[in-house]
């Protein structure tokens, strides 16, 4: 219902799990950094800089393959400090 409603989003994560978090229109644009050992995830705060040219660059991907780009997201996998 809340989904429906579009006040939280879908992630769908490593081994089929779904996370869901607040709609980016309560809780502001945003990244991820996933643990692929744990599961573990975190929010990744990027300058107004960093999200300039990452919107470029997913601005280039897309126009070359023909798509018009309405959003993106980013998720970084690794291993947090805890995994390693």
């Amino acid at each position: 219902m809340l989904e429906q409603a579009g006040v939280v989003i879908p992630h769908h994560g490593m081994r089929g799990v779904t996370r869901y978090e607040p709609a980016e229109w309560l809780s502001g644009h945003h990244h991820h950094f996933r643990c692929t050992e744990c599961g573990r995830v975190e929010d990744v705060a990027v300058t107004p800089a960093e999200e300039r040219r990452m919107a470029q660059l997913v601005g280039g991907m897309a126009g070359r393959a023909g798509f018009h780009v309405t959003g993106h997201t980013l998720e970084i996998e690794g291993r947090c400090e805890r995994c390693m």
